[in-house]
């Protein structure tokens, strides 16, 4: 199928699925592994409102994706998790240690420093370290500047 099609079935699954469906979520976080970029970035987005709906199982099949062998993969599995923090948290600076632990979703955080750590792609680093900034205060950050160096 072509990626304008399978846009549109990422379209509505995001729309029709129920939120708690583990077929549906299995279905989106498949397209995490698309050939196409739009695909990918529909499919991390509509994953990041499941996940900031409760979902733990979307959050451990997106964490999944990040030790995915393309980096385009794991750059997708990053992406979702930063569009899940944006969603939750609005965007707004808060404590890493703190503000995530509270919301129950501590794995956030430790599965995108686990990419920081360990990741070849310095994109997948990047996006990561993108990640967290929109989530930690500037003190956490001086302590994870050097692992993206």
């Amino acid at each position: 199928a072509s990626a304008q099609v399978r846009r549109a079935a990422v379209a509505a699954m995001r729309r029709v699925a129920p939120l708690d469906d583990p077929g549906a979520v299995a279905a989106l976080a498949a397209r995490l592994e698309d050939s196409s970029a739009e695909v990918r970035s529909q499919a991390a987005e509509a994953l990041a409102d499941i996940i900031s709906n409760g979902n733990m199982n979307a959050l451990m099949m997106v964490s999944f994706r990040l030790q995915h062998a393309e980096p385009c993969v794991r750059l997708s599995g990053v992406d979702a998790l930063h569009w899940m923090a944006v969603v939750r948290w609005g965007g707004k600076v808060c404590d890493a240690a703190g503000t995530i632990e509270e919301s129950g979703v501590p794995m956030l955080v430790a599965a995108v420093c686990c990419s920081l750590e360990e990741d070849p792609s310095a994109s997948v680093r990047r996006a990561a370290m993108l990640m967290i900034c929109s989530v930690a205060k500037p003190a956490t950050l001086e302590t994870l500047l050097p692992i993206c160096a």
